[in-house]
């Protein structure tokens, strides 16, 4: 078993679809695995089938827990995105999906720091 744990400010991917999941929606998991224990996706019962669930890569899965939270985006100059949750604290990322889902997991795990994770 493969334990780690990863900073708030640095979830992506996988990791933040997992943190999303545990954290913020509280659903019940299974981590799908490639060959070499490599994974593949995140999966969530809907309706009794397990389906691929990955916020953190299509907006149609981040959209709604963007609007449903409130979740504020603002664009910087750079090209960098900020996000907060009721002024909470804010994340930034080049990639306002990134950025809105840390929000979204910090706003609503106040006193986490890091997210740790257990893979086979």
């Amino acid at each position: 078993m493969k334990n780690e744990s990863v900073k708030i400010e640095d979830l992506s991917g996988i990791y933040l679809d997992y943190a999303i999941t545990a954290h913020v929606l509280q659903f019940p998991l299974t981590i799908d695995y490639l060959p070499g224990n490599r994974i593949r996706a995140i999966l969530t019962k809907v309706e009794g089938v397990n389906k691929a669930f990955s916020p953190s890569s299509f907006w149609a899965e981040a959209g709604p827990l963007i609007q449903q939270y409130g979740v504020s985006l603002i664009s910087g100059v750079n090209g960098a995105w900020t996000a907060s949750v009721n002024d909470s604290r804010a994340y930034t990322s080049f990639d306002p999906i990134e950025a809105a889902l840390r929000a979204l997991v910090a706003h609503k795990n106040p006193e986490l720091e890091a997210v740790d994770f257990s893979w086979r």
